[in-house]
């Protein structure tokens, strides 16, 4: 089929369709160099490597056509694709019977040990069962009891929640999760009929300690029985954590042989989970858990492999029977209706945002793909979105020269005695976000500018030989400290407490400071400007975002919608038109597997050729 295999894998290399690291991967797994056999598993490890599960052949194909002359174009179809395939040992078509390290599934090739953790978090999936230890004539009562009329949203989220084993509960910012979760752990308590262990997760440290604050705040000022109380989790725990995760010795406490004992599991910004911590959890948790995926399926895609929300979603694209949610009576039986795609519920109604938000309005129209309402809103002259060409080092200029005012500001808030509480919570009004670390446009940079500017403007005394920070200066942590309870994400400011010695002091409740001696903490950056990434699960009044002045693949409507959602009040984009067009338009959906493995229901795999 392919005589020139060499040749392509050239071009593939030097088309960035695959790098050298990827080739490497596939001459290592496949040991014997069979050309055809390390083009493909080297396009795999490059698909893998942005997150997806397998390589359609419909993809390899497309990419190879594009290398070849029109004269030959012909003769490579999928089903010579296939064949060339079969033709080594170490691929197969899937088949109990006929376990090999590459495998061919519904036209997709996989390694193997992938395929089997994603066949095993469909399994999961559809596994369909109700609640048994929920009192159904005390729910009704108790869910209307918990909500008001204009909230049949979220009761019918809450419904699910209750009465099923899995759910998936999915929401911007803004539409009421956090409250969703609250009602929930006291519809759990309230309807249980025994005793009932609930669990919260959250998949970082700093997510984890934002939702123990919200659920203490919240829960604990509400008024449940000094029996109950006791049932009500105190805190939230990262994915790892709960599972026992040692990363030094790479092994899982909590594992097929020795599960956590745990009724209910609910796991907050679950966009963030991959494929990997999704089997992980699953072996860690008994077969009678019931579990409750919350997140924002639009967010920024997980660092993994998979991307179970969007996932999901398509599922949701399938016929939902809206009369079985609406029907009490269907909560209490397994009718052969009730699959997975009823249990997954969408909460619309945003409760941050006014009802004409400009901000809520873009955010709609950049997951719709809609770039003419996205025109219309930069050029309405709203106060709330802005667009500065930032090609022009004067406009530069003025956003660097924007975080020096506000320096100026913390140092006369400072010379006025001003509560440290103040000075935070002036402090994280206002954030600058980036796409990159690195480059003209990363975070590196602008904080290394604006750090140079003070010391040029005399702001500060920094030596730099000597001290890696200066008085004033917002930092992020890097890394998780459990001793010190203080998590990647993180943010606060380096101050002198009443000794005049430099502590970093970090916000922990609504009025709490935490502070540490700066020596206790080795992982911070300067925070003047972070990434996208680092900044979910957050919120700030005002959001600068500052992206390069032409268009690379890490720019996506998903790191777009997700730093522009991070604004309460008003976001200035630092790029050019054209650039942001471009991103808002371009994403590439992670190819997987899981909806067809869910929805086959584990039937015998049939390839037509």
């Amino acid at each position: 089929m392919l005589k020139n295999i060499s040749n392509i894998i050239k071009l593939f290399l030097k088309n960035k369709i695959i790098t050298e690291n990827n080739l490497d991967f596939a001459k290592i797994l496949l040991k014997k160099k069979e050309k055809l056999l390390i083009l493909i598993i080297a396009t795999l490890h490059a698909e893998m490597k942005q997150g997806s599960s397998c390589l359609p052949i419909e993809n390899i194909l497309k990419k190879i056509k594009k290398q070849v002359p029109k004269n030959k174009k012909k003769k490579i179809t999928k089903i010579n694709i296939l064949k060339s395939l079969l033709k080594f040992n170490m691929v197969s078509i899937y088949s109990e019977n006929n376990i090999t390290p590459i495998i061919i599934f519904n036209n997709k090739i996989y390694l193997y040990k992938i395929w089997k953790m994603e066949n095993k978090i469909a399994k999961f999936l559809n596994v369909n069962k109700k609640n048994n230890y929920i009192n159904y004539k005390k729910l009704k009562i108790n869910i209307n009891n918990l909500f008001n009329k204009i909230d049949k949203n979220l009761k019918i989220a809450a419904k699910l929640a209750i009465t099923k084993k899995i759910t998936f509960i999915m929401g911007g910012p803004g539409t009421g999760k956090t409250t969703l979760i609250k009602k929930i752990i006291i519809l759990l308590i309230y309807n249980a009929k025994k005793k009932i262990n609930i669990k919260l997760a959250t998949p970082t440290g700093k997510s984890a300690a934002k939702l123990t604050e919200e659920i203490n705040k919240k829960i604990i000022n509400k008024k449940i029985t000094i029996k109950n109380k006791k049932y009500i989790p105190k805190q939230a725990y990262t994915i790892h954590t709960l599972i026992g995760l040692d990363y030094y010795k790479n092994n899982i406490y909590y594992k097929k042989e020795n599960k956590l004992n745990i009724d209910v599991l609910i796991i907050d910004e679950s966009s963030m989970l991959d494929m990997q911590i999704i089997s992980n959890i699953i072996s860690a948790i008994p077969i009678n858990t019931q579990i409750i995926f919350i997140g924002d399926k639009d967010q920024l895609d997980p660092i993994g492999i998979g991307n179970i929300l969007s996932d999901i979603y398509t599922l949701k694209k399938n016929k939902q029977n809206k009369s079985y949610i609406n029907n009490k009576k269907n909560f209490k039986k397994n009718y052969k209706f009730n699959t997975l795609c009823n249990n997954i519920h969408i909460l619309k109604k945003n409760y941050r945002f006014k009802k004409n938000s400009d901000i809520a309005k873009m955010a709609k129209a950049i997951n719709s793909n809609n770039i003419i309402k996205v025109k219309n809103l930069l050029n309405s002259n709203t106060k709330n979105i802005k667009l500065i060409n930032v090609n022009k080092k004067n406009n530069y200029l003025i956003l660097i020269n924007k975080f020096i005012k506000i320096y100026k500001k913390i140092l006369n808030m400072l010379q006025n005695k001003k509560p440290v509480i103040n000075i935070i919570n002036y402090l994280n009004k206002y954030q600058l976000l980036c796409a990159l670390k690195k480059g003209n446009f990363g975070t590196k940079k602008i904080n290394n500018d604006i750090k140079s500017i003070l010391i040029e403007k005399k702001l500060i005394n920094y030596k730099s030989k000597m001290n890696k920070w200066y008085i004033g200066q917002p930092i992020i942590i890097t890394k998780n400290n459990y001793n010190l309870k203080i998590y990647n994400g993180n943010i606060g400011i380096i101050l002198l407490d009443k000794n005049k010695k430099p502590n970093i002091f970090l916000k922990k409740k609504q009025k709490n400071i935490k502070k540490i001696p700066i020596e206790f903490i080795k992982h911070y950056k300067s925070a003047w400007s972070i990434t996208v990434h680092k900044a979910q699960g957050s919120e700030f009044e005002k959001v600068s975002l500052i992206l390069p002045n032409e268009h690379i693949p890490i720019l996506n409507k998903k790191l777009i919608y997700t730093a522009i959602t991070r604004a309460k009040k008003k976001i200035i984009i630092y790029t050019n038109k054209k650039t942001l067009y471009k991103s808002i338009k371009y994403y590439i959906k992670r190819n997987t597997g899981l909806t067809e493995q869910i929805n086959r229901s584990y039937k015998k795999e049939k390839i037509i050729f």
